[in-house]
């Protein structure tokens, strides 16, 4: 961006600015959900479900840290090398963490479907088949990145990706697709229970809002390729990501972050309904086992 005319300058600022603010807001949810850094026992005894959630925050932080020097620091536009280099891990880096946002998916999933008797992941059917899923998804999105795009450097230095449209289209498919199976995983035992607390009403009820706002950005996105004709200049693109990824991550912290009687929490988003819940519902008492924490 920095051989941008000048009546763009105002553009890179707001790009700026969005990179700045991203940092700083991934920042903040890494302090609050890392474990202190002078107690190793919390290290020690840290689960699978809060690793999944650190690395998503680290993942997009690193991603919008680098975002910000390619785009308004080294600027990638003039070197094809730089131009590859911004591409790769803009699409390695927005993947990866919407891989890793749905195996937190799954592990909220399992929580709930193993009924609180500690029934190790790969001896369930369902956490399995979720898992399968994810690695399928995680497969073809391995395929789309060697393949689904191109790029080519236009006569005004600008660096441009273009995406092949039917392959771009059913990665992003799939990953709505996936996205919901695993939220409705997740939420369909709770809707059945005919003994709900309100603070699982609050979680079901924001698990569901955060996969609508999810599909609406994924679907924004989509549009947003249509009208570019899916060609789309680096910083654009990359800004895009961005975005995407801060939003999301967002809306996960949201769904992580207690109920509004019990403000953000440091442990997990099961943790409110560990305590006075009945047992009689065998899908609830996976309620009672608490493996993010």
């Amino acid at each position: 961006m920095d051989s941008a005319p000048a009546n763009h300058r105002l553009l890179k600022t707001l790009i700026s600015c969005l990179h700045l603010l991203g940092a700083s807001l991934l920042s903040y949810l890494i302090a609050r959900r890392a474990p202190s850094l002078n107690d190793l026992r919390q290290w020690r005894h840290i689960t699978w479900g809060r690793v999944c959630l650190l690395l998503v925050l680290v993942n997009s932080w690193l991603f919008v840290f680098s975002s910000g020097i390619l785009v308004t620091g080294v600027g990638a536009i003039r070197d094809p090398a730089i131009c590859k280099i911004a591409i790769f891990s803009c699409l390695f880096f927005i993947g990866s963490t919407k891989i890793l946002i749905n195996a937190f998916l799954i592990e909220r999933a399992y929580i709930v479907w193993s009924g609180g008797f500690s029934i190790p992941r790969f001896k369930m059917k369902l956490y399995k088949i979720c898992g399968t899923i994810l690695v399928g998804y995680t497969a073809v999105y391995a395929l789309w990145m060697g393949t689904g795009y191109h790029i080519h450097i236009r006569k005004d230095q600008m660096c441009v990706i273009s995406f092949e449209r039917v392959t771009t289209i059913s990665v992003v498919t799939c990953d709505i697709l996936q996205s919901l199976l695993f939220t409705g995983i997740f939420l369909w035992p709770l809707w059945r229970s005919y003994l709900m607390s309100p603070q699982l009403r609050e979680i079901a009820k924001r698990t569901f809002y955060g996969a609508i706002i999810g599909v609406m950005i994924s679907l924004g996105n989509v549009a947003g390729m249509i009208v570019q004709k899916y060609t789309q200049q680096i910083w654009v693109c990359r800004s895009i990501c961005v975005a995407d990824i801060v939003l999301n991550v967002w809306i996960l912290y949201w769904i992580c972050s207690g109920t509004s009687s019990k403000p953000v929490m440091d442990s997990s988003l099961l943790e409110i309904c560990a305590t006075n819940i009945p047992t009689e519902n065998p899908c609830l008492n996976g309620l009672m086992y608490n493996p993010l924490t």
